[in-house]
């Protein structure tokens, strides 16, 4: 429990985490974890939940104490399939509404031809709380041979920020986060000259993508905090990658301009690996 603290009293706090199959996570230490940091809102990637098991993960997580839950599934990989992408935010406070995916009349019109079957793979949820967004994603690899690179760029990434500068234009900042499947600087991955535009989620279109986010005043928090910082979020299985450090930065909360002043910690949780192989993130946001 001393390892992670409570937030202030004056802070919400808001844990992000890509935990590569739900079902496989949780047998793994995740409620122990989730108990020990007790967070307001968890915003979960890559759960792989299938509708028909909601309902059960439900019950398990309102025995964690969250009784609001926003769960959206992958559908196009068919009822009798193992479960694929897929998010999920759980909170303590009700909000006011959530919109699932990036299409929706309410918010903004993006054709959905144009984002394909990648817009119901249950990537991003949406919740708006009294004085915030929440937009929870798990971005789409480019692929092992970079072959939905060019679509990254100019679809997904695209989309996402006219959605996200839609968010803001309704009146209230923006908390985007998840795992954004990219390291935006060489010191955001251990291994960069040699990964530079030959690896997905270290590619300039990729990285590009991600500085319009800064360009159109979002914030990197833990670079806001840690500007010098080496420091990683997920470690692939193979090489004993974590043992030696040799990881990448590729969860993040970015926010609005605006709630620069609310930004009070911006954590990475490396010492809570092996039950997935991302580490949690958490952002202590100060209440207005």
């Amino acid at each position: 429990a001393e390892l992670y603290p409570a937030a202030p009293a004056d802070c919400h706090k808001i844990v992000s985490w890509n935990v590569n199959g739900l079902n496989s996570c949780y047998g793994k230490g995740f409620p122990d974890y989730v108990g020990v940091e007790a967070p307001d809102v968890l915003a979960l990637q890559e759960t792989k939940i299938q509708e028909a098991k909601v309902d059960e993960w439900s019950t398990k997580m309102k025995d964690l104490g969250f009784e609001h839950q926003y769960w959206t599934c992958s559908g196009v990989r068919g009822e009798s399939a193992k479960g694929y992408a897929s998010t999920a935010v759980l909170t303590k406070t009700k909000p006011i509404k959530a919109f699932y995916g990036l299409i929706d009349s309410t918010m903004v019109d993006i054709a959905h031809e144009a984002m394909g079957e990648h817009n119901d793979e249950g990537r991003t949820i949406t919740l708006e709380f009294g004085n915030y967004f929440l937009v929870n994603c798990y971005v789409p690899n480019s692929g092992q041979k970079l072959e939905r690179l060019g679509w990254r760029e100019t679809v997904w990434d695209a989309a996402m920020l006219v959605h996200l500068k839609t968010l803001e234009g309704k009146g209230k900042p923006v908390v985007f986060t998840g795992d954004l499947n990219v390291a935006h600087t060489a010191k955001d991955l251990a291994n960069d000259k040699t990964n530079y535009n030959k690896t997905a989620g270290f590619c300039q279109k990729e990285i590009d993508g991600f500085q319009k986010y800064l360009n159109a005043g979002f914030l990197d928090t833990y670079r806001e905090l840690y500007p010098d910082q080496e420091a990683y979020t997920y470690y692939g299985f193979r090489f004993n990658a974590y043992a030696k450090n040799l990881g990448w930065r590729i969860d993040y909360f970015l926010v609005s301009q605006q709630m620069k002043g609310r930004i009070a910690d911006s954590l990475i949780r490396k010492s809570v690996y092996g039950s997935t192989d991302h580490c949690p993130i958490v952002l202590h946001l100060k209440k207005e």
